[in-house]
């Protein structure tokens, strides 16, 4: 294609658009492939133009875009579907991202931030309903503006570019995230690349078979610890639980031996408190509590007694949640969405902490990309980070990650959150080496 003549054509186009919708045909740009095309469709009012690019022509390509529609000088603001992937198939063949100057406004991030799941529109009127209808339901400009966008602008294509070895496949191999791709908020890794892996359902062999790419390079993991009982706490602001976290012992360990007025010296009592403390504040009932734990119902009964004796204050605020649920459509601590019919309002005592704990980690996962300086981020699952990182400078990294990641929270102030920190050379071998 004679890119000239297009940005001509381009040039025309905006002259009467001076907003515009684009999108991706396919959907996902596989930068893996070792050839890919496909098309950035264009839509104005009236007319839309497709213009077909490939990994050839990227430079040409981006830069006839980061002189029109990119442009601050020809349109006001960008409509887009996913423009994550465009971002990472450019990272990673141009190492950079496109220019863009003005404000984009992703519908499927959005959408999905309030509980909508349809797919992308077909033309900018039907976007502009839909964005008009995701404003009424909620006031995501906050979470948008400090999350969404440097993850999709930055922070997701920099982790998608960055492979890993495959050592049974012997091929570098790359993770693929959607944003806000669960219900609860959190990432979602899909299996959309054809050289790709999920972080998100790693089991035995995959962890074994996963590796640093390069000579004397080790993984870092790192986790939050109790994440979801540590954020239960700064929502309901409850006395005991935090007296629990500052305290600096073992969360778990702790509940359990509160709990039961038992010592908690084994593994398998410390997950125990795992199965009954969350699943109870959600609203498990008796029955499915004694079934989990294989115990008789009338233990279960009493251990949910106990559990709203000693924890009054998260129980009476995960009982609000609830009640907020009844009367209509849930929101979050930051107005992430939740549509639940009546009979489901019990669903939202678990969302309210699921959320804004996905949304917090989010927070965190910018700042490593953005403060790391040892470091480069492999993947993201949950409450979890995998880091890769040169030997000489592991003890640099431990400490720069800890740091980072224990610090106070921007978007929740007061919150702070302890992780552990291990190392391997694959997944499979990674261990605690340094206290954390």
């Amino acid at each position: 294609m004679n890119y000239e003549t297009t940005s001509i054509q381009l040039d025309d186009f905006l002259r009467d658009n001076k907003s515009v919708y684009i999108r991706l045909q396919p959907d996902v740009a596989d930068f893996t492939k070792k050839t890919f095309s496909g098309s950035l469709i264009v839509v104005g009012k009236k007319t839309q133009v497709s213009i077909p690019f490939s990994h050839n022509n990227l430079g040409t390509f981006v830069g006839m875009l980061n002189n029109t529609i990119f442009s601050s000088d020809y349109v006001e603001r960008i409509y887009c579907w996913d423009i994550k992937s465009f971002n990472s198939f450019c990272l990673y063949h141009l190492g950079r991202t496109p220019n863009i100057q003005i404000p984009v406004f992703d519908l499927q991030v959005i959408e999905n931030f309030v509980g909508l799941n349809s797919p992308a529109p077909s033309n900018i009127q039907e976007f502009g309903l839909r964005i008009q209808t995701a404003m009424r339901m909620s006031d995501w400009g906050n979470a948008y503006k400090q999350v969404h966008m440097p993850l999709m602008m930055e922070v997701i294509p920099a982790i998608e570019t960055f492979s890993v070895l495959h050592a049974g496949l012997r091929q570098e191999v790359h993770p693929y995230y959607q944003i806000e791709g669960q219900q609860n908020g959190r990432l979602n890794s899909v299996k959309a690349f054809h050289r790709g892996y999920l972080p998100h359902n790693m089991g035995p062999e995959l962890r074994k078979n996963l590796m640093p790419l390069g000579e004397r390079k080790r993984f870092l993991l790192a986790d939050f610890r109790h994440c979801e009982v540590t954020m239960l706490q700064w929502l309901s602001k409850c006395d005991v639980l935090k007296a629990i976290i500052d305290s600096g012992d073992d969360v778990h360990e702790k509940i359990y031996e509160k709990i039961t007025n038992q010592s908690c010296d084994d593994e398998n009592k410390r997950n125990k408190s795992k199965i009954i403390f969350l699943p109870v504040i959600y609203g498990c009932g008796p029955s499915t509590l004694a079934k989990n734990l294989k115990l008789p119902v009338e233990i279960g009964k009493e251990i949910i007694r106990r559990i709203h004796s000693l924890f009054p204050t998260p129980i009476k605020w995960a009982r609000e949640q609830e009640n907020l649920a009844k009367q209509g459509t849930f929101k979050d601590y930051f107005g992430r969405v939740r549509k639940l019919t009546p009979k489901e309002a019990w669903k939202a005592r678990n969302t309210a902490v699921q959320g804004p704990s996905a949304t917090f980690c989010a927070e965190k996962l910018i700042k490593l990309h953005r403060d790391m300086e040892y470091g480069k981020l492999a993947f993201s699952v949950h409450d979890g980070y995998g880091v890769v990182c040169d030997i000489p400078k592991a003890k640099s990294n431990y400490v720069e990650v800890k740091k980072i990641l224990e610090s106070e929270s921007e978007l929740c102030p007061g919150l702070k959150m302890k992780v552990q920190i291990k190392f391997g050379s694959t997944l499979g071998d990674a261990r605690v080496l340094l206290g954390g």
